[in-house]
């Protein structure tokens, strides 16, 4: 029960807030909030009549408010914050907030993982749209076409991304059905080492309701490593051949992919997507297996993955200049990288020319080897930039620096980031995809790029 009638967000511009907003603004909730800066997203919440504060302002909406609620990009020390809690006002994290919203639904549905929990919560919400269940969906994205990640349904399936940042689904209690998409070693500033990751997704299954479901990715070798200690019904998907649900026959046509679906060495159908890569179809297959574990037919939820358009910066094609294909993606780990570059090797035509905007300090320290060696397994040439701190403070000795020791390739090079489009326009030929990766602030060079590239040719 959300006991609040004026609620407040602090950084409600972000994807995972605004989308929140939207969703308790449409259950009839006074919502406002405060951003740093305007962007689309703001712009889209005002017209859907939720008043935005561009800068701090400690009076009017913020002083009037029941419930304040802040990202995880709010700081101690911002000034609306610590008014907040001087001024007594019931103050919690994003992540509570959602939890709050997801226990108004009948039923509770969740998206975990260590990569593509965005991406498989929008082919979960397609196969449900399919199925005519309506959900309400909230994803820490924006979907293709759309301008937020959230779609405001009905109170019987409530369906959100589960992010294990800061442990934040943690605060997702009594989940019906949970998927787990992977487990690695990531957000090691949080955990420490992939122990304490596999056990941090422990207790998130000590969420999901004894009589729910974890719909698990056995291809995770984490994943395998804690199915035993998950205690509630278990279903498993991926292309292994001991997995309940198993893609296989794997093919790609035209910028599509094609799979078949197995259950338990029956086959079920064949599947297509408009999306690229075999991680995208293991994201599908995970969305087909938790829909028909909710009693959706098999050729139902086939059609809802095929419907699904995506999910911004996750491939996702921004233009074509003179034949070169500019692509936007949000990856910032190595296996996320991996998975995009082997993506776009399947569907190249010239080289792959990878601008790559490192994401925080920690991640750089920890994983600066595998980046290197990713990128140039993946890639042609590879741009690096410097390091986008986001949340952190720099580090001694870690910077873009600290993977280019690692470039066994001489087309591989350290580029500012505010001349990566010059430098792209300079190489890149017709038939070459230039991808621009990171989750920074490195996409909002592509529109530079693509005025270099049409420069170019001119």
């Amino acid at each position: 029960m959300i006991n609040a009638k004026k609620i407040y967000f602090l950084g409600i511009g972000g994807s995972g807030c605004s989308s929140m907003a939207l969703w308790l603004k449409s259950r009839g909730f006074d919502v406002a909030g405060s951003d740093i800066s305007a962007s689309e997203i703001t712009e889209k919440l005002i017209k859907s009549k939720i008043f935005v504060q561009i800068g701090h302002n400690i009076n009017g909406h913020l002083q009037e408010s029941d419930l304040v609620v802040y990202s995880s990009a709010i700081k101690d020390g911002n000034p609306e914050l610590e008014f907040a809690k001087n001024a007594g006002k019931t103050v919690i994290k994003r992540a509570k907030m959602l939890g709050m919203m997801m226990r108004e639904a009948k039923r509770t549905l969740a998206v975990c993982g260590s990569a593509g929990k965005s991406t498989t919560t929008g082919f979960f919400a397609s196969v449900l749209n399919a199925a005519k269940l309506s959900p309400s969906v909230i994803v820490g994205g924006v979907f293709t076409g759309k301008d937020s990640g959230a779609q405001i349904g009905g109170d019987d399936y409530f369906l959100a991304e589960a992010d294990e940042y800061d442990r934040s689904f943690l605060e997702m209690k009594k989940i019906d059905l949970a998927i787990c998409t992977s487990i690695e070693a990531e957000h090691l500033d949080i955990y420490k080492n992939l122990e304490g990751v596999k056990n941090g997704f422990l207790q998130f299954f000590d969420g999901v309701d004894a009589n729910g479901v974890a719909v698990l990715c056995v291809d995770s070798q984490s994943v395998r490593a804690i199915l035993a200690r998950i205690n509630c019904k278990k279903v498993t998907f991926g292309l292994s051949s001991d997995a309940d649900y198993r893609a296989d026959n794997i093919r790609y046509e035209n910028s599509r992919t094609f799979f078949d679906v197995y259950k338990n060495g029956d086959v079920l159908g064949t599947v297509e997507l408009k999306l690229i890569g075999n991680h995208n179809v293991l994201n599908a297959l995970a969305a087909i297996c938790a829909g028909m574990e909710l009693g959706i037919d098999f050729e139902t939820a086939a059609a809802g993955a095929k419907n699904f358009d995506g999910i911004k910066r996750r491939i996702e094609k921004i233009a074509e200049v003179n034949g070169i294909t500019v692509i936007s993606d949000y990856a910032h780990h190595p296996t996320k990288i991996s998975a995009t570059l082997s993506a776009l090797q399947k569907i190249k035509n010239g080289r792959i020319i990878t601008v790559f905007q490192p994401h925080t300090f920690t991640r750089t320290r920890d994983f600066a080897e595998n980046f290197a060696k990713t990128l140039e397994a993946g890639s042609d040439v590879v741009l690096l930039t410097e390091i986008y701190p986001a949340r952190e403070k720099p580090l001694d000795g870690v910077s873009e620096k600290s993977i280019a020791k690692f470039f066994k390739n001489a087309t591989s090079k350290i580029a500012e980031k505010n001349c990566v489009a010059k430098e792209c326009a300079k190489i890149a030929k017709n038939g070459d995809i230039v991808a621009v990766v990171g989750a920074g602030d490195i996409n909002y060079e592509i529109e530079n790029l693509i005025k270099e590239l049409e420069n170019a040719y001119n």
